[in-house]
């Protein structure tokens, strides 16, 4: 990886952040979406540890049969939990699972686990113990009348970072809200989204190249039924924006990790900050720890306020809140 800052422009323009325009809006639908579903290569089976640390976290009654319900698990499938003990209603739990009940069942049981328990060890183990990431989906919008966003050259900045090694990388140029549907063509371990935020809005452009301003919440509804109806699951989502800590909290139930910033993003910091973060990604597979080292980079390369700011106003959420 480089260390080496660019040379920063002294224009006050090129924020990841959009001013108010006195443009027309148009709408449009998200487009149908199909594709395969993707095999699971994670272990299917509970392990003992994990299912006696289940047993003593939520032993039969309420708490575990909510769990099971958030999972996935259903209903009418849950086992008796009377005249049980823990550990035999868990065991009778990881037979199903073992047995294809839920799709990647483990998985779902654990991370679901890890949102009520973030700092769990077992819990946690299940979305450290990942391969690294394979590829990434950079989504770009820069709609005419607000400031430009560089999405090229942020692209380009990760591009040369994964340039020989493992991670495939897709590009979506001047995106619409309906070129999300992409995560269902490519599969992306990561979405990369650059983009201006207004609030709790983010912005798209429309078939005019005029700004077509969606709620985060839309977007998010429409990832998590991607993720729920064709398995198109994400890792992690970066959200390249100004402002974008407003609508981090709107993913979290769509990505297992959110990459998002506290106030204004300048572009020269962003496309630093993409090459050191996915450079690091085939040495450390975890996006939250990448994102935190990544950013200790580029306050060290840069040696300014920017580079600060980088750092203190970085926001990395999980399943239980901001790590």
């Amino acid at each position: 990886m480089t260390w080496c800052a660019p040379p920063r422009s002294t224009s006050t323009t090129g924020m990841h952040c959009a001013r108010p325009t006195s443009m027309n809006v148009r709408r449009g639908r998200p487009r149908a979406g199909g594709g395969r579903r993707v095999p699971r290569t994670e272990a299917m089976n509970l392990t003992d540890d994990e299912i006696h640390e289940l047993a003593r976290v939520f032993p039969p009654g309420p708490s575990a049969r909510t769990l099971l319900h958030r999972a996935g698990f259903p209903g009418e499938h849950v086992p008796s939990q009377l005249g049980v003990t823990p550990l035999e209603f868990w065991y009778t739990v990881a037979a199903a699972i073992s047995a294809g009940m839920v799709e990647d069942g483990r998985r779902q049981l654990l991370v679901t686990a890890g949102r009520d328990f973030p700092h769990n060890a077992v819990f946690l183990a299940v979305t450290r113990a990942r391969s690294p990431v394979g590829h990434v989906l950079v989504v770009g919008a820069g709609p005419h009348g607000s400031e430009r966003v560089r999405a090229d050259r942020e692209l380009r900045a990760i591009q040369q970072a994964t340039a020989g090694g493992a991670i495939a990388v897709d590009y979506c140029p001047a995106a619409d809200v309906t070129d999300l549907g992409r995560v269902l063509d490519v599969r992306p371990d990561l979405l990369h989204l650059v983009c201006h935020g207004e609030g709790e809005q983010l912005v798209f452009e429309d078939p005019y190249g005029d700004a077509h301003r969606v709620p985060a919440r839309d977007v998010a509804g429409l990832l998590r039924v991607y993720a729920r109806h064709a398995g198109a699951e994400l890792r992690g989502l970066v959200l390249a924006s100004c402002d974008s800590e407003a609508v981090a909290e709107l993913f979290t139930g769509v990505a297992e990790t959110v990459v998002a910033h506290r106030g204004p993003l300048d572009d020269e910091t962003a496309v630093l900050y993409a090459r050191e973060l996915y450079g690091l990604l085939e040495q450390v597979p975890a996006l939250d720890d990448a994102a935190r080292i990544a950013a200790e980079h580029v306050a060290v390369a840069l040696g300014d306020e920017y580079g600060e700011q980088l750092k203190a106003n970085l926001v990395v959420l999980g399943p239980g809140g901001e790590r």
